[in-house]
């Protein structure tokens, strides 16, 4: 799910670790000064409960006002929220501020000159600080809803938890609000947090612009940039033709090497498969796993750009790559006019090191065209707005890939839009993506015990959020309204209950019922198929037969047992790259990452993951016969049902007609509905966009399921078959017989004997013979236990909403004002496989020396009132033949010089002055 953030009240989510988590011990580093006396205490106004509503139209505007001191000199005021009860105040609201704790003549930043006796004066440790709740009014004065007074002490022994205080509303709001309600005025309460601050939250609180947006945007995310090879087509007089392969591009020896239009695109792609030389690292550096991707080339791409009288009307796309990992987002260089783009080793940025938290989290790559709404003004490539056309998308799952094992990837690329699934069954794509990944993780199958995080990615631009949407989630059907979405919906849901799964499942249970081969052994040279699932079912019933008690192990047993079949029929297809991975191979993984926590490095060379070795269009004639059986199989099947669709039409609509009019029981008149024209503008819409929302949220539930079941997500079903098999041997010689049995007695004893009436004269009879205030008192006391309940509920949901406000507010200001949820899980409706020309080999640490050009770092925060970066990234290093910026803060993603690109330079600090003096405010001050 992604979120459009504008910049009026929302904003960027990231992924907020309240405690800390892995990355505590980076945040306690950072605010080391935590105990220093730095003179200020850090509030936080958090929320408002409660406001009194004056208003008979509307919902209360309203807003704080702090102030301190004798004459009650206001030090802050936080903006008005609009229309509500229960107001939420977040950073782009005026939630910080400072408490000078010597008075409000000590705040940072203030003009004010004080007198030698203010400054000598001792810190006014019990002077309050007033808090006043106001309602915008606008042409009237605005009324006092509520004051509150907290004393200085207070604060000072403050440490940034939450806290609520009642605020004292004065008495005609309590009667106006009564009068025009008539319901019982609850407490109104102001919720804060405040700590001594830091010397960083001073700092941050001092330069923060709440009106800004993702300052820290040009760390976290990399935009497409130029390619090198565009560098021969910047003169009109280079423009590219139809045929064109060739292209201009830094060696790896960093000289130019130039590839003429009649050499093939074969060359391009064999000097893009050596190995890069130039890598880009991407997270948490303090990650457990890290995936090598290396994006080498796509083929047949369509042509999305129209043709132009400036380039001889052989306009071509210009592509590039959208990577999205966790929470972090990155996009490849774009190779202007070229359907089979190659990004070489150097000079491109396609080479990423992703540091992964989950072994679980998939790499989500989106093919797009690189757009501009007036690409022939390549001279004010400044003044446009660029719009990226997708291509497609590819999804690749790491579960399925083994590490220190380097795989040559083919995918091809698919629309994610209501027509790709047509498209799919059709076998109709946008070319071919080949890509390069390599994982490194110590204790890949251990991590996987837990849950994924959820994460968010936040973008500076509206672009970069369609392309980061498309690139996730694709076309976004269940926020609007659509009979195409809808119609997939309600597809997707049949086919899950279709007649093919239907049928396989009984051919299941014939195999294992009349004893039919599946497990193959070699038996003096020969191949045999021995029965295997009808011995264990076989031996499992005789067991419970005998012994009753047995029968819960053969429950747990069970579930892992038909989790393994699954396995077992997804490795029955002969292309290794539709075959999960086997339990014996993750069994064999767990067994070593155990044995390597235990005894240490010792441990490896006694049981060592298997390293996978897949050659190129390997199994391609069994592949092929497989699918045509598969095909031939699902047409007979298709036209045997619509045979006996076409035998039984004439007399299934006979027996409709009947039924009808035999069940017609009203015989009352019709009532007939008007309907008036907004509704008839859009009837469906009220009635069925509810509807597509269920219906979305059930395929990715049963996506889910899918994806579990069928061994698309590896750790997941491994875990629930070894937790079920461990739980099945430990319950294997409980006697449940007897524990059910002394149970049942303890129950028949203590709530079935006579002394039962003994509890009934003492409670239920009292109840009933209550005074009328006894009665009175008993509701009261049973209302005041619901209001409890109910009042610690909301308090667990308010303080979920606060903080997920409030780190938007902060991840809009830090990152970007455009969010982009990830999905935690397998969400996709088709799996991409890879293509037979996919390879895999062992990795032997070959590939020779490389360099790192910089960091693009992940979105995760950490703290509560001012949460801080776990790490913040490193600029892009200098080349040989260009030098990078010398604003290397505001510069942080440069292309390397190998790009052969002229970087734009941050403008001077007196151009940012003569801009700041020529600024209309400033203007229209200086008149005044």
């Amino acid at each position: 799910m992604a979120d459009d953030i504008g910049s009026s009240s929302t904003s960027s989510i990231g992924t907020y670790d309240t405690n800390g988590g892995t990355n505590q011990e980076n945040h306690d580093n950072v605010n080391t000064d935590q105990d220093q006396d730095t003179g200020f205490i850090l509030v936080e106004i958090v929320s408002a409960l409660n406001v009194p509503n004056v208003d008979h139209l509307k919902e209360p505007d309203p807003y704080v006002v702090v102030s301190m001191g004798g004459e009650e000199k206001i030090i802050h005021q936080t903006e008005v929220l609009w229309n509500t009860e229960f107001p939420i105040w977040s950073l782009e609201s005026g939630s910080h501020f400072l408490v000078p704790i010597a008075g409000p003549a000590g705040r940072p930043g203030d003009n004010n000159t004080t007198t030698a006796e203010e400054q000598d004066a001792p810190p006014a440790k019990d002077a309050p600080v007033h808090f006043k709740l106001m309602e915008y009014e606008g042409f009237r004065a605005d009324p006092v809803l509520g004051t509150l007074d907290i004393s200085m002490k207070v604060l000072l022994e403050g440490k940034g938890k939450r806290r609520e205080f009642p605020f004292v509303v004065p008495q005609h709001i309590e009667e106006i609000t009564q009068s025009v309600h008539k319901t019982i005025v609850r407490k109104t309460r102001l919720v804060l947090r405040f700590k001594p601050a830091t010397y960083q939250d001073i700092e941050f609180i001092q330069t923060l612009e709440s009106k800004k947006a993702g300052i820290h945007s040009k760390e976290t995310y990399l935009p497409p940039m130029e390619s090198a090879q565009n560098a021969t087509n910047r003169f009109l007089g280079n423009m590219p033709t139809i045929n064109e392969w060739g292209a201009t591009y830094f060696g790896m020896d960093g000289k130019d090497k130039q590839y003429s239009d009649n050499q093939p695109p074969d060359a391009l792609l064999v000097e893009a498969l050596k190995p890069s030389k130039e890598w880009i690292e991407v997270g948490d550096p303090n990650a457990p796993g890290k995936v090598y991707v290396e994006v080498i080339a796509c083929n047949n791409l369509p042509n999305l750009d129209a043709p132009t009288v400036m380039q001889g009307f052989a306009n071509l796309s210009d592509p590039f790559c959208c990577l999205i990992m966790e929470d972090s987002v990155v996009n490849t260089t774009y190779i202007n006019d070229n359907l089979n783009p190659r990004w070489m080793p150097t000079g491109d940025h396609r080479a990423f090191v992703f540091r992964v938290k989950h072994p679980s989290s998939h790499l989500y790559v989106g093919v797009f065209n690189r757009n501009s709404t007036a690409k022939i003004y390549r001279p004010l490539n400044v003044f446009r707005e660029w719009i990226h056309t997708p291509i497609g998308r590819v999804l690749i799952n790491p579960t399925i890939l083994h590490p220190d094992t380097l795989y040559t990837l083919h995918h091809h690329i698919y629309e994610v839009s209501s027509d790709g699934a047509k498209d799919r069954v059709a076998g109709d794509h946008n070319g071919t993506l080949i890509i390069r990944i390599r994982i490194e993780w110590e204790h890949q199958v251990l991590d996987a015990m837990r849950l994924p995080p959820e994460f968010y990615i936040s973008v500076p631009r509206k672009h970069d959020f369609q392309t980061a949407t498309y690139t996730t989630v694709g076309e976004r059907h269940s926020d609007d309204f659509s009979i195409a979405a809808l119609t997939s919906y309600v597809e997707e849901l049949e086919s899950y209950y279709s007649e093919e799964n239907l049928e396989l499942v009984s051919v299941i249970v014939l195999i294992i019922l009349l004893w039919r081969g599946t497990y193959k052994v070699n038996v003096f040279g020969r191949e045999m198929l021995l029965p295997v699932n009808s011995a264990l079912l076989f031996t499992w019933g005789v067991l419970v037969t005998q012994n009753y008690n047995r029968f819960p192990s053969f429950v747990m047993f069970s579930i892992a047992w038909v989790f393994l079949i699954s396995a077992a029929l997804s490795r029955r297809h002969p292309s290794p790259w539709h075959q999960c991975e086997s339990y014996r191979d993750l069994l064999q993984g767990l067994i070593s990452e155990l044995l390597h926590v235990i005894i240490g490095d010792s441990s490896r060379s006694v049981l060592v993951r298997m390293k996978e070795t897949i050659a190129a269009n390997e199994n391609e004639e069994e592949i092929q016969r497989y699918n045509d059986e598969r095909q031939q199989r699902k047409k007979v099947e298709q036209s045997v049902k619509l045979k006996k669709a076409a035998e039984l039409e004439e007399e299934v609509e006979r027996h409709k007609a009947e039924m009808a009019v035999l069940s017609e029981a009203n015989i009352a008149t019709a009532k007939r509905e008007t309907v008036n024209f907004f509704q008839a503008a859009n009837p469906l819409k009220p009635i069925l966009h509810p509807i597509q929302t269920v219906l979305h949220q059930l395929c990715i539930y049963m996506r889910i399921v899918k994806s579990i079941v069928s061994w698309q997500e590896n750790y997941y079903p491994f875990w629930i078959v070894t937790f079920c098999f461990v739980i099945s041997a430990l319950i294997f010689f409980v006697p449940w017989g007897l524990i059910l049995r002394w149970l049942i007695r303890i129950l028949v004893w203590v709530f079935l004997g006579p002394w039962m009436r003994i509890v009934d004269w003492y409670y239920f009879e009292q109840v009933d013979h209550m005074t009328p205030e006894e009665r009175e008192t008993y509701v009261r006391r049973q209302a005041q236990s619901a209001h409890k309940a109910f009042q610690a509920q909301r308090l667990q949901r308010r303080t979920e909403r606060e903080a997920r406000v409030k780190l938007k507010s902060m991840m809009k200001y830090l990152f970007g004002k455009y969010v982009v949820r990830v999905p935690r899980f397998q969400q996709a409706q088709f799996l991409d496989n890879p293509l037979p020309a996919s390879t895999a080999e062992p990795y032997r640490g070959d590939v020779g020396t490389f360099t790192t050009i910089g960091q693009v770092c992940n979105q995760t925060l950490v703290g509560d009132m001012i949460p801080s970066r776990t790490v913040q990234a490193r600029p892009f290093t200098k080349n040989i033949k260009h030098e990078a910026p010398s604003d290397r803060t505001t510069r942080r993603f440069e292309p390397s010089a190998v790009t052969a690109i002229r970087p734009k330079s941050s403008p001077s600090p007196a151009k940012k002055k003569k801009r700041k003096r020529l600024s209309f405010s400033r203007f229209l001050k200086k008149i005044k």
